[in-house]
């Protein structure tokens, strides 16, 4: 790749206006972060960030992609990504009783009256 694209790919992604507000929430946190030390609470950071620094984002997304942030860092992975499902094979499926076991678990189609209490 050109070095002249490289360039104009940068410039793309500083000036365009359109960026999702998890992305943006993530570039703020280390100064989020900061103003909590000091005592500021997220509302008001919220309220300055809304109406001061310009960006339209509801209280209820800024706390959940706040959240969403603290959990990625404090376990070390996106959690936007999809986390691995496990299948049901015919080697785990017992056709006789209508039961499947997944992940130790087992799980039958069949109601028993105890069940039902």
């Amino acid at each position: 790749m050109s070095n002249e694209a490289i360039l104009a790919l940068k410039e793309l992604i500083e000036t365009t206006g359109k960026r999702s507000k998890m992305s943006v929430v993530r570039e703020l946190m280390p100064y989020v972060e900061n103003a909590m030390r000091k005592g500021i609470t997220l509302a008001d950071i919220h309220e300055t960030v809304n109406n001061k620094g310009g960006i339209d984002i509801k209280y209820s997304t800024f706390i959940g992609c706040y959240k969403r942030i603290k959990k990625e860092q404090k376990t070390g992975t996106d959690v936007s990504t999809p986390k691995k499902v496990e299948t049901i094979t015919m080697a785990q499926t017992n056709t006789n009783t209508n039961t499947s076991t997944i992940g130790g678990f087992t799980y039958s189609a069949n109601l028993k009256k105890e069940d039902l209490v």
